[in-house]
């Protein structure tokens, strides 16, 4: 199995695997944004800090991925401190970062490129499945999380079903109803209550703000590490 980065996995969950398209009313550029963050903040390069959630690079060493190496950059290059929230906005508004990352995904071969032209004039651009062994192991693993109450969920776990539950990619990979009886329990995972200290240091909260009528794009989070 090819091992992804978090931003590339929540990607994959969120697009449809025949069409290769994300369904209106799931955020997949915050899902991505928190989890470049989230991903630096796991790997000892980026941490949080006072009241306003500052964040400071620890280690801008080049990791050899594009998109987070550039979260890095833009990180060590600010003229002064900027808070969690200004970097989960920024990076969601990065241009074409849905392709970016689903080139990404093809270069893997676990989706492909296909670009059309409608009626003449408007260019479509989807990405269905190619290889979907990777994507149902997430999504196995992820079952069991939430339905069969496992303990000693992981911290890279965790991040994952907090971005996909707040930005309703879970919505795509599950019945919204199963999902509805199983709130509780995912929200406990989420705060840490089943999943063990390591991940109560990392996470201390989540919040979504509310979503404008027909728009598919709310500030989520803030998501805060310390």
């Amino acid at each position: 199995m090819t091992d992804l980065y978090l931003y590339e996995d929540l990607l994959l969950l969120a697009l449809h695997d025949e069409q290769g398209t994300v369904r209106l009313g799931v955020s997949d550029a915050h899902a991505m944004a928190g989890a470049l963050l989230a991903e630096l903040v796991m790997m000892g390069r980026l941490k949080t800090s006072g009241e306003s959630l500052e964040v400071e690079v620890v280690d801008g060493a080049p990791i050899g991925d594009a998109l987070l190496d550039q979260v890095l950059d833009f990180v060590r290059e600010s003229k002064e401190p900027k808070p969690l929230r200004h970097w989960l906005s920024h990076i969601t508004h990065w241009k074409n970062l849905r392709e970016r990352v689903a080139d990404q995904l093809c270069d893997r071969g676990l989706i492909e490129r296909k670009d059309e032209t409608v009626f003449f004039v408007f260019k479509k651009t989807t990405f269905p499945e190619l290889d979907g062994t990777h994507e149902r192991t997430i999504v196995d693993h992820l079952r069991r999380v939430i339905f069969e109450d496992v303990q000693d969920v992981d911290a890279r776990t965790v991040m994952m079903l907090s971005l996909a539950f707040h930005t309703r990619i879970l919505e795509v990979v599950f019945d919204s109803k199963e999902l509805a009886g199983r709130k509780q329990r995912i929200q406990s995972v989420i705060q840490g209550d089943a999943s063990g200290e390591v991940v109560a240091t990392l996470i201390q909260e989540m919040q979504m703000a509310a979503m404008l009528p027909m728009l598919f794009m709310p500030v989520v989070m803030p998501m805060i590490f310390k």
